[in-house]
């Protein structure tokens, strides 16, 4: 099985369709028909129905995309090896994480890292992958954070702690509760009764275990409708709150602890429930290099500060 054997069939397997398969390879689509035509009559096997619309895989496509998948996690793990045999410290880790998590998180991860390895590359994919797991284990990220539970047995999970529930709001706001004791939070509690009375703004993209707690916090305390903005990215919701113009929940994740803006106070909500804890999930089996081994710990330290 080659290389573009391999490139080409998990193409077709993601997209179910030979036009969009060969688009994204950059070729033609009666060239991806026929070679696949070719890899079919050589093994003697149909990979794929056509006939289909999406077209379908076949049992023996099944087998052939696995042994592929495999055949790829270990030529990634392979150049891993050599390269630290080499003492090059050159490649590529790929994580997928949660937009929110990116804000807080990733940029002082990535600087940290680059400080020892400047010639790695880090491509970090935030809210464009359906699958977790699947991308785990097909070795197209080498690392996830999720607060969802990814139950495979090929994939390992390190476990931190849950994102907490923050008000950011704009310095010159007075949301602080005076009466409750906030000795054992990170930040001063709250007063969801103040926070009620003041501008907010609204995450309104629908979906996912924060926004769900958010929106049952809105019901119970924000019963009159005191939103003057909506926008479904947590990075220009944070620069809203910058400039003064409102403040919102969001998850702890979103603040980077190095660098919170003079303009901003953050206050914890009070618990109302336990929260699934954000874990860093990896392929078990793995070739886990040094460079890898210390991205890993320089994020379970970072997902720590934040939480």
């Amino acid at each position: 099985m080659t290389e573009k054997q391999i490139e080409y069939i998990l193409a077709i397997e993601k997209y179910r369709s030979i036009s969009k398969a060969a688009e994204s390879l950059k070729i033609s689509q009666p060239y991806l028909s026929q070679f696949l035509s070719n890899i079919e009559s050589e093994i003697g096997y149909k990979l794929f129905d056509r006939s289909a619309y999406p077209i379908t895989i076949t049992p023996y496509g099944e087998a052939y995309v696995e042994t592929a998948k495999e055949i790829n996690n270990l030529e990634i793990d392979l150049k891993n090896r050599l390269n630290e045999l080499n003492n090059s410290y050159t490649g590529k880790i790929s994580i997928a994480v949660p937009s929110h998590v990116s804000l807080g998180t990733i940029p002082g991860v990535i600087k940290s890292f680059h400080t020892n390895y400047p010639k790695y590359r880090i491509n970090v994919i935030t809210d464009s992958i359906d699958d977790y797991a699947e991308a785990v284990k097909t070795g197209i990220v080498d690392i996830a954070i999720s607060a969802m539970e990814l139950e495979d047995a090929s994939i390992g999970a390190i476990s931190t702690k849950a994102a907490m529930l923050i008000v950011a709001a704009p310095a010159s706001y007075d949301i602080l509760d005076g009466n409750a004791d906030s000795s054992d939070t990170p930040y001063p509690l709250a007063d969801l009764n103040k926070l009620a009375k003041m501008p907010f703004i609204q995450i309104k993209s629908e979906g996912g275990i924060i926004k769900e707690r958010v929106k049952e916090i809105m019901k119970d305390y924000l019963q009159e409708d005191t939103t003057v903005i909506e926008c479904d990215s947590y990075f220009l919701c944070t620069a809203l709150i910058q400039e003064g113009l409102g403040a919102s929940i969001i998850p702890s994740t979103c603040i980077n602890p190095d660098a919170v803006p003079v303009n901003v106070k953050y206050y914890c909500v009070p618990f109302r429930e336990n929260p699934r804890d954000i874990s860093v999930y990896y392929r078990k089996k793995a070739y886990i290099s040094k460079p890898m081994e210390d991205f890993i710990n320089l994020l379970i330290q970072s997902l720590h500060k934040t939480l």
